[in-house]
């Protein structure tokens, strides 16, 4: 399972992650790779608790993104463990949010949402959530509390910001994490 490095882990691919479960953080066995990055662009997740790392990887996809429509957080559990995907959203022209929402969730179907909407950027299957849901599928309420705070926390204060939402895959309705732009 690759370390929980947000939408800069494509950079590491080569640097092996090691889990240190009593510390709760990721090492990397060879730093070359990173080394070699601008001071800009390097990583600061080595022997940091996982929650930050995992915040850094949210905020920096929100700062990068804070100009979108939407911001869609979702947990995948497709693959056994819980991953966090994120998608940037631009609405169509003379579109609404809310109406489409409306409908997907009547419809049980995130399709009607996909149709009012084009993808500006994505981050899926980079950000693993075995620290936000440690007793996975037992305690989700209290992994979903964790992480909507730490969206929370990511978004805050930014100078401009979409509409964010948080759900399961194929679950409703979505988690409203920041409401529209005003």
């Amino acid at each position: 399972m690759p370390a929980p490095c947000g939408i800069m882990a494509a950079r590491r691919q080569q640097s092996a992650p090691l889990h240190d479960p009593a510390r709760q953080t990721w090492h990397c066995t060879q730093t070359r790779h990173r080394s070699a990055l601008p001071q800009a662009s390097r990583l600061p997740f080595d022997n940091v608790p996982m929650e930050s790392s995992l915040q850094a990887a949210l905020r920096r996809f929100l700062q990068a993104h804070h100009e979108v429509d939407l911001v869609e957080a979702v947990i995948d559990t497709s693959v056994g463990a819980p991953w966090l995907n994120l998608w940037a959203w631009r609405l169509h022209p003379d579109t609404s949010l809310d109406e489409a929402l409306a409908q997907a969730d009547a419809a049980q179907d995130w399709g009607l949402l996909e149709d009012i909407v084009d993808e500006l950027d994505s981050s899926t299957f980079e950000i693993a959530l075995a620290g936000v849901y440690p007793h996975w599928p037992e305690a989700i309420a209290q992994g979903d509390q964790a992480l909507i705070r730490m969206l929370e926390a990511a978004a805050a204060g930014l100078p401009a910001h979409p509409r964010i939402l948080f759900h399961h895959v194929d679950a409703f309705p979505a988690i409203s994490i920041r409401p529209a732009r005003g």
